[in-house]
């Protein structure tokens, strides 16, 4: 028996870190998030400006390992996070097909 094909989605996470945290800490432990293993590929991230601090990171997720390791905070422990997936980025390939197909509009 041949094992299943592995599923693909790219998820939207949305980060919002406590209102006490700085801009700094509150970049470090994003990019520490998004660093770890297992919780897919990371195809795009960025950090907000003035408050809320935080950010958002897009991952590419293969299988539902990878989805129940993005919905475990880790780093981000205590902040607001908000995880979605994504109607037509089924791969960060698609994640960038979808962003050149969105700037011609």
């Amino acid at each position: 028996m041949s094992e299943p094909e592995p599923r693909s989605r790219c998820f939207l996470v949305y980060a919002v870190a406590p209102e006490a945290m700085s801009a700094r800490d509150a970049n470090e432990l994003l990019n520490a998030y998004i660093g770890e293993k297992g919780r897919g590929q990371i195809v795009s991230h960025d950090h907000f400006v003035g408050k809320p601090h935080g950010g958002f990171a897009v991952f590419e997720v293969r299988d539902e390992i990878e989805e129940a390791t993005l919905a475990d905070p880790g780093p981000l422990e205590g902040w607001e996070i908000t995880s979605r997936p994504l109607t037509f980025s089924l791969t960060a390939v698609g994640f960038v097909a979808q962003a050149d197909f969105t700037l011609r509009k």
